[in-house]
Parts: structure tokens; C-alpha cells; sequence
């Protein structure tokens, strides 16, 4: 069977259960954010990261600063669900060397925007190329007190 064939619920469904916990989760991987309880804290961190993927959530012609809001907007919405208000985001870019300079700039100009509507301050993240499609992945993050 091919992956697209199952689909990704297919796929979760059967990589999950396989990982491996310890006492510090509290919720383990599934559809929005795990939780795991903080070494010699009483706090929990929520813990995603989502990605998208060029020709699968955005075409080459997508306006970039959309593209930017839409990587932001995913990941923010899984907390969202959990009942979380990320801190903090890190941005993995992997773009293909032959793209325009412009692109990513305008792309973080769409993530900036979304970020700061919803009080997330971008903090860092990993650039890299690519001879394929772009890929954008975030990493919200927050830790809140146990309780």
C-alpha cells in the first residue's frame, strides 16, 4: 500500500502507538498538541509542529506573505484547540536555492503578521535548500503552570 493510498490518519494510527513515552507526558503525540510536564518545575509544555508543503498546501504562484500566514495560522490553531496561547515560535524555511530572494522575505512578512495578531514572537528557527518543493514548518511553544 502507498502513503497515499492510507492517508495520513492511516499512517498516525499506526507510527503512534510505536513511540515510545515516559512519565513526563501527559497527552503523547496525536492530532493537535502533546503535553509533558516539565523537569523539576511544576509546568507543562504544549508541545506541535506543522509544516507545509509546496504543491501540496500552496502552489508555486501563491502569494508569499499568504503562504507565511497559513504556516503560522495551522500550528497556532492546533493550541488553539488544546486551549493553549503559544509564546513563541520557531520557523524551519527550506526553499530552493534558484528561488528569488524576495520570496522569503515576503513570506516572513505573512508569518510576522500572523504571529504578531495572535501575540507569538518569532524567536528563531533553521533555513535550508532544497532541489525540491519549498517547505515551511513552525513550532509554536508554551509552558503554563501544572493545574
Amino acid at each position: 500500500m502507498k502513503l497515499r493510498e492510507a492517508g495520513e490518519d492511516r499512517l498516525l494510527a499506526q507510527l503512534l502507538p510505536t513511540l515510545s513515552r515516559n512519565s513526563s507526558v501527559v497527552l503523547g503525540a496525536g492530532d493537535d498538541c502533546a503535553v509533558v510536564r516539565c523537569p523539576r518545575q511544576d509546568n507543562l509544555q504544549l508541545l506541535k509542529t506543522d509544516c507545509i508543503v509546496e504543491g501540496i498546501h500552496f502552489t508555486a504562484t501563491s502569494p508569499p506573505a499568504s503562504v507565511g500566514w497559513k504556516a503560522m495560522a495551522r500550528p497556532l490553531s492546533d493550541f488553539a484547540a488544546m486551549s493553549g496561547v503559544p509564546q513563541f515560535a520557531v520557523v524551519t524555511l527550506i526553499v530552493p536555492e534558484e528561488r528569488a530572494l524576495d520570496w522569503p522575505k515576503k513570506l516572513y512578512r505573512g508569518l510576522e503578521k500572523a504571529a504578531r495578531a495572535f501575540h507569538v514572537a518569532i524567536v528563531g528557527g533553521e533555513t535550508s535548500n532544497i532541489k525540491g518543493p519549498a517547505v515551511i514548518s513552525v513550532r509554536p511553544i508554551r509552558s503554563c503552570p501544572a493545574g
